[in-house]
């Protein structure tokens, strides 16, 4: 028949079973420890692996390809700097001071000399006088033309002199309200002329400028009509002397609406900035023929040759 275990051996059993539980606590205790310190040398030895490829690294060299402003550098190619992005172009490099120019555009002014030439409308004595020209330019662009094209709109005011001496008609008024014709001797000695021009040119060149090969020219040239009004200037001189009191009253005409052809050639002088733009300076010589009609008096051609300079304005 079994036995009972008494209290007092089941607490005997409790206290010699204490040590082993320590026993196995210290163990865990150990061991976990153990496992820590090999994580923390892991560690150690991936950061000196770290450091140890950072200091020993070195960058990919890296090339820098040249900018210059307000133009598209490729290496081993020249610059597109035609205005309009056409075949055209220039050979300037990675030149800041090299760029590509539209030579033949925006608003223009210009003053000099005239004279008329050969001896139809006026005769004789040609002496010189002055014109001024002002307008605009604009390229027609690779739609319309070459882009060397442009189209020129504008006017502008000529004077010029000398003489050309007919014998005219006028009416005689005496007092007495007799009315006669007479015969007079009349001189014009001045031709002024305002007129709106329409031209079409072309310019001759290298697109780019080059401030190192100053002084630079382009050369233009424009073909174009001339449409506006004419007024000489007449003093007549009666061929027998009138009676006292008595008026004069001329039956030719002094003023005309005349129409006329030129060709221009221009040197147009390198391109600077300036405070308020950028201006090119301009020489031209123009020569142009209008057909006049001074009504009883002389019809026929005003040739006229002038020089002028000036500047152009770039937009």
């Amino acid at each position: 028949m079994p036995r009972h275990i008494t209290s007092k051996e089941r607490l005997n059993l409790r206290a010699g079973a204490w040590p082993a539980v320590w026993a196995l606590a210290c163990l865990a205790s150990l061991t976990v420890f153990r496992v820590q310190l090999a994580a923390a040398q892991t560690i150690d030895e991936l950061v000196a692996a770290d450091e140890s490829a950072v200091e020993s690294f070195e960058p990919a060299p890296v090339e820098l390809t040249p900018m210059v402003p307000s133009m598209e550098y490729v290496a081993g190619a020249p610059y597109d700097a035609h205005p309009y992005g056409g075949a055209e172009s220039c050979d300037c490099g990675p030149d800041p001071y090299c760029n590509g120019i539209s030579w033949i555009s925006g608003p223009y002014f210009k003053a000099g000399v005239a004279s008329a030439i050969g001896s139809d409308l006026i005769e004789t004595g040609r002496d010189a006088g002055y014109a001024i020209s002002g307008g605009i330019r604009q390229p027609l662009g690779p739609d319309l033309l070459n882009p060397r094209y442009f189209f020129d709109v504008g006017g502008g005011y000529l004077s010029v002199f000398g003489d050309t001496t007919r014998i005219t008609t006028a009416r005689q008024t005496t007092n007495l309200g007799v009315t006669t014709a007479i015969n007079q001797l009349t001189t014009m000695d001045e031709v002024r002329r305002g007129s709106a021009h329409l031209a079409l040119g072309r310019f001759w060149g290298d697109w780019c400028d080059d401030r190192g090969r100053d002084p630079q020219v382009r050369l233009a040239l424009r073909v174009g009509g001339r449409f506006g009004h004419i007024r000489g200037s007449f003093h007549d001189t009666p061929l027998v002397a009138p009676p006292a009191g008595a008026t004069i009253e001329v039956d030719y005409g002094k003023t005309d609406t005349f129409g006329g052809l030129f060709v221009g050639g221009e040197a147009v002088l390198l391109e600077r900035q300036y405070a308020f733009g950028r201006c090119k300076w301009t020489l031209e010589g123009e020569v142009a023929n209008d057909w006049v009609d001074f009504e009883r008096f002389h019809s026929g051609s005003l040739v006229t040759a002038s020089v002028l300079v000036g500047f152009m304005l770039s937009r």
